[in-house]
């Protein structure tokens, strides 16, 4: 009996675990392939770390197909190497994402085309973020060219001053933006990447009302959220 007993609870240990795994395909196409790296990979950041978690080759004629296992709702960066890379919010929805590929252009820069993401509603909130990250970045380039450009850079003191004050009104134009998706778009789960982008401490209040929200329709995702969370305090305390 007892035997027969144990026997079951190994049985509905496995599939509970078997129901909390499934995967998700992502699939697109490449414009302008890359010979020397010509593969995509979907990629979790921790800390410094950079984990790949699915990879694969990309076709003669472009496209690709990558199959994910998703052991838990979380964003992910999908990469096309050397050339572009986009945040994916990956949990139940199977996605389509096309890249432009190498840079053809005569003199390479190192600024990226906005890469979108055809999916269900929580990528629909990972293209607004992406597309606020990317603005921010062309909007600081753009700045500081402008900077470069005037006469201030002969004070370096002035240069200094000014520099740091686009960078300070840049980053807070993009927090204002990732108030109102959390605001709005609390019950979604990746709202947790716009939660990410927040200041703890100015920001505590709208934080915790977001993560009550999302809490009744995902719990596991807020545990999971306050656990790193503490994590990450717990960390910056002993550094």
């Amino acid at each position: 009996m007892k035997q027969t007993l144990i026997l079951i609870s190994l049985i509905c240990f496995s599939t509970g675990n078997i129901m909390a795994q499934h995967t998700i395909e992502v699939k697109g196409k490449i414009k302008f392939i890359e010979p020397k790296m010509n593969k995509i990979e979907a990629i979790r950041h921790e800390g410094t770390q950079k984990i790949v978690v699915a990879e694969t080759p990309v076709n003669k004629d472009g496209t690709y197909k990558l199959t994910i296992n998703v052991d838990k709702p979380q964003s992910l960066s999908l990469s096309y190497p050397w050339w572009q890379s986009v945040n994916i919010w990956v949990e139940d929805e199977n996605l389509e994402v096309d890249f432009h590929g190498r840079d053809t252009a005569k003199i390479v820069i190192k600024n990226p085309p906005y890469v979108y993401i055809r999916g269900g509603k929580n990528n629909e909130v990972m293209n607004w973020i992406n597309f606020e990250r990317y603005r921010n970045y062309q909007q600081m380039i753009e700045l500081y060219r402008e900077l470069y450009n005037s006469k201030i850079h002969e004070d370096e003191k002035e240069e200094i001053r000014v520099a740091s004050a686009i960078g300070y009104s840049d980053q807070e134009n993009y927090r204002a933006h990732m108030r109102y998706i959390c605001e709005h778009y609390a019950d979604r789960t990746s709202v947790i990447t716009a939660i990410n982008d927040l200041d703890e401490e100015k920001d505590a209040a709208l934080i915790e009302k977001t993560l009550n929200t999302l809490e009744k329709s995902n719990s596991k995702v807020v545990a999971n959220y306050r656990t790193t969370a503490k994590k990450k305090r717990d960390c910056e305390l002993r550094m």
